[in-house]
């Protein structure tokens, strides 16, 4: 009985290790843009269901901030050589 119950515990753990390791990637990507301000961090879109949506909409967010990003650089280009 010990050894079964340590087996599901087991089994138990490792299941939920897995089901957390998207969401820890997600995270970590995120602190990665945050203290680099890198916008072209990789995300794994793979991952199931809600979390993979996530890491898709969060994609395309840093996507867009890097369009952003590149329209202000190109701008602030224009303006200073009409200057």
């Amino acid at each position: 009985m010990l050894i079964a119950s340590a087996l599901a515990g087991l089994v138990g753990w490792l299941a939920a290790r897995r089901a957390v390791r998207p969401i820890e990637q997600l995270t970590s990507a995120a602190e990665e843009v945050a203290t680099t301000e890198r916008l072209d961090v990789p995300l794994d879109t793979s991952a199931p269901a809600e979390i993979g949506r996530l890491a898709s909409a969060s994609q395309s967010m840093l996507a867009s901030l890097q369009r952003s990003r590149d329209q202000q650089q190109q701008l602030a280009s224009d303006a200073g050589h009409e200057l």
